[in-house]
């Protein structure tokens, strides 16, 4: 034989089903949660994390602004696989690497060539590609 409920049971069972219903939905929002952070910061943000071809340091830096501002004249510049070609005034020839610090490279070179003109040198080829200059005179 089925009990007959009262006012008060009534309100306490409805209000463990809503208390039951709140936590399941509550937990279940929270699983989302997490697993859409655990899945955006394993995949898409692993794309961003490769490393570009182009080196970080010399992105966005203006050759020709650094040996304009450095007082450097040249005639030209040539790009070539890795590496640029500054072609100065009288023939002569400058090596830089385009992964390496241009700002570096470019103070070395103003420091080189008035090294060389104080010594009263002059030279065809300098290269700047490496841990250390090589002049060819």
């Amino acid at each position: 034989m089925k009990m007959l409920q009262t006012k008060k049971t009534k309100r306490e069972n409805k209000r463990k089903k809503f208390i039951t219903l709140f936590f399941i939905l509550f937990y279940s929002v929270l699983i989302l949660l997490i697993t859409s952070f655990v899945i955006y910061s394993h995949f898409i943000q692993k794309k961003t994390s490769f490393l570009s071809p182009i080196s970080q340091r010399t992105y966005g830096i203006d050759l020709e602004g650094l040996l304009g501002k450095d007082g450097i004249d040249f005639v030209s510049i040539d790009k070539k696989d890795g590496y640029s070609i500054v072609n100065l005034k009288g023939g002569r020839e400058v090596l830089l690497s385009d992964t390496g610090d241009m700002e570096k490279q470019v103070s070395s070179l103003q420091l080189v060539l008035n090294r060389l003109k104080i010594e009263g040198k002059d030279f065809k080829r300098l290269d700047l590609r490496f841990k250390t200059p090589v002049i060819v005179f």
